[in-house]
């Protein structure tokens, strides 16, 4: 019983996450434009030292209209790898909805890492574009506002407190923090 709840939650988290992906490439046709040509390829995407109770593995396949579709969540046959540091998750999440491109690895079929790249660095969820749509430019223009302040807040106690040492940091960036600078 408790494993199909599991399952069945796992199954609701990606397909809002799917919807909410292919929202973001629908908004942008250069994004749709790109991934076209690619229809039938698969992504593995693996969340590196993930913490969660959640799948850390992820096969998309591109439709023929240029957006995603899960596969399976342990799928193998793949064109294209994709790895994406995410030791700690809320940081991941935040760092994206603010417009910050995680580090990605990627890894196979050249033509759509370089498709898929293009995506990481250009797509951005206009949240308040969205807002806008259901409470009015004025009123998505200053929760916006409100939101950025607070995810630079955030971002900024982050940073303190991994400096602190009441955070730990990730291997990468201690090392960085610990190497001398130029």
């Amino acid at each position: 019983m408790i494993e199909h709840l599991k399952h069945s939650a796992i199954e609701a988290v990606l397909s809002r996450l799917l919807l909410l992906i292919n929202h973001i490439v629908r908004a942008e046709p250069q994004a749709v434009h790109r991934l076209r040509p690619h229809a039938g390829k698969r992504i593995g995407v693996h969340l590196l030292e993930w913490p969660l109770p959640l799948p850390s593995s992820v096969t998309l396949e591109i439709t023929p209209a240029g957006l995603f579709d899960v596969v399976s969540v342990d799928a193998t046959v793949i064109d294209l790898r994709v790895s994406i540091q995410a030791d700690r998750p809320v940081r991941l999440l935040a760092d994206s909805l603010s417009g910050v491109t995680p580090r990605i690895d990627l890894a196979g079929d050249a033509s759509l890492a370089s498709d898929v790249s293009w995506l990481a660095d250009n797509l951005r969820w206009d949240v308040e574009d969205d807002l806008a749509r259901l409470v009015g430019a004025g009123a998505a223009a200053q929760v916006a506002s409100v939101a950025s302040g607070v995810a630079g807040g955030l971002r900024s106690a982050l940073a303190a407190l991994a400096r602190s040492g009441l955070v730990p940091q990730s291997s990468e960036r201690r090392a960085r923090a610990e190497s001398p600078p130029r």
